[in-house]
């Protein structure tokens, strides 16, 4: 493991866990201010791949109203990210009728920023949430485990991400 944190190009191509993650590229932001990683050192930041269309198949909405309501008061930074095939109207109008408070969203139109994520076609897919530390290094990858079909309801007890985001913003 000493050897893979010395050197990134021994690492898994697409994990990032313990590494500085890549720069955001290419984001048209549909709500809030641009954003970049290396504007937002300092702060933990919570980096979500989502879609409204991924959002119909596996519910992870209320589970993110969860984790920003949390956060945000702690200084977190929330950016999420939809793929190129999302319309900024749709998103717009999704965003209208189940909000996500706080979190800059923006569309990844030419794709580079899903690219230097590997979130794609044999990788990783949707729902996808990195956790990234106050010096730029990512603190976890993965998903939240949500249920396909299913919103999250605090009643069904913590995610995947929960534990390792409260450890980000220093409770646990």
């Amino acid at each position: 493991m000493q050897r893979v944190l010395a050197d990134p190009g021994k690492r898994t191509p697409g994990s990032f866990a313990g590494f500085a993650a890549p720069e955001l590229e290419g984001l048209q932001f549909v709500r809030g201010e641009p954003q970049t990683l290396a504007a937002l050192r300092g702060r933990p930041v919570m980096l979500v791949f989502w879609t409204p269309a991924q959002d119909r198949v596996i519910p992870c909405t209320s589970w993110l109203q969860s984790a920003l309501a949390r956060g945000l008061p702690r200084g977190l930074a929330a950016i999420v990210v939809c793929d190129g095939a999302a319309k900024a109207d749709e998103v717009k109008a999704y965003l209208a009728e189940k909000d996500l408070p706080g979190a800059s969203v923006a569309i990844d139109a030419e794709w580079k920023t899903y690219e230097a994520f590997f979130v794609k076609a044999g990788f990783f897919g949707l729902p996808r949430v990195l956790l990234i530390d106050r010096k730029g290094v990512i603190a976890f990858e993965g998903d939240p485990g949500l249920r396909r079909g299913e919103e999250w309801r605090a009643s069904d007890g913590p995610t995947f991400v929960d534990g390792r985001l409260d450890k980000l913003l220093g409770g646990g």
